[in-house]
């Protein structure tokens, strides 16, 4: 019978050895010395480790991002997406996998009222184009989506990789959407509000006058801009 066997010598140098029996009783020994295998072996068992370990860190990493990230192959097809994504997800009732096309991703989200419009038309033009927009984009898109199915409002931005897949990053901007609103609706009542009032920067120049303040230097000939300086509006 045959028997292969490796010994470690004191050297450092490893040998696989081949004992062969021979019909006249005797023994047959093979001696391969396989230290560079060996070496090469363990280079590359370490550099899977090294890999695998910088996978699991980026994994956690995009774990632990508040937003929804998810990666796209150049046939449409998902291959990641972390946890947000898939909490933002379930809660609107989408269920997809790793595998799943970018066009069954649109037939759920329809079929499951994930985004809101206010006209059915607004809807039927948006998912009849939606998978044809996603394969022309070119470099970097940046758009606000219509609002989910709990009227929050997010921002989608994707980037065309050199291999042709998608990476995307989806951000709740509902809170700052808010404010925007919050903020004009605080301008247009100071614009319409019978009080003059104006505010000045540190350096004295004009941020805003509103329609009140305008009217009153309008009567003086003057014409109250922003960036004046407030000593030229008081010697005019």
């Amino acid at each position: 019978k045959n028997h292969m066997y490796e010994l470690a010598f004191t050297n450092g140098t490893t040998w696989l050895v081949s004992d062969t029996k021979l019909p006249d009783g005797g023994f047959l020994q093979v001696y391969s010395d396989i230290s560079e295998m060996k070496e090469k072996d363990k280079e590359i068992k370490l550099a899977q480790e090294k890999v695998r370990e910088t996978e699991k860190r980026m994994t956690d990493a995009l774990n632990s991002m508040p937003h929804g990230i998810t990666m796209w192959d150049e046939n449409m097809k998902l291959v990641m997406f972390n946890n947000y994504a898939n909490e933002v997800w379930t809660k609107g009732k989408v269920k997809i996998k790793i595998g799943s096309s970018y066009a069954e991703y649109m037939k759920q989200s329809k079929k499951n009222k994930f985004l809101i419009f206010d006209k059915k038309s607004d809807e039927i033009d948006y998912y009849k184009n939606a998978v044809e927009n996603r394969k022309k984009f070119k470099g970097v898109f940046t758009t606000e989506t219509p609002p989910f199915y709990d009227g929050s409002i997010w921002q989608s931005t994707s980037t065309r990789l050199p291999d042709g897949g998608v990476f995307s990053i989806l951000s709740n901007i509902t809170d700052l959407k808010q404010r925007q609103k919050s903020l004009k609706q605080l301008n247009d009542a100071i614009e319409v509000t019978p009080n003059a009032i104006l505010l000045w920067n540190n350096e004295q120049r004009l941020i805003m006058g509103n329609k009140a303040a305008r009217d009153i230097q309008k009567t003086l000939d003057y014409d109250l801009k922003p960036g004046i300086f407030r000593k030229d509006m008081i010697d005019n």
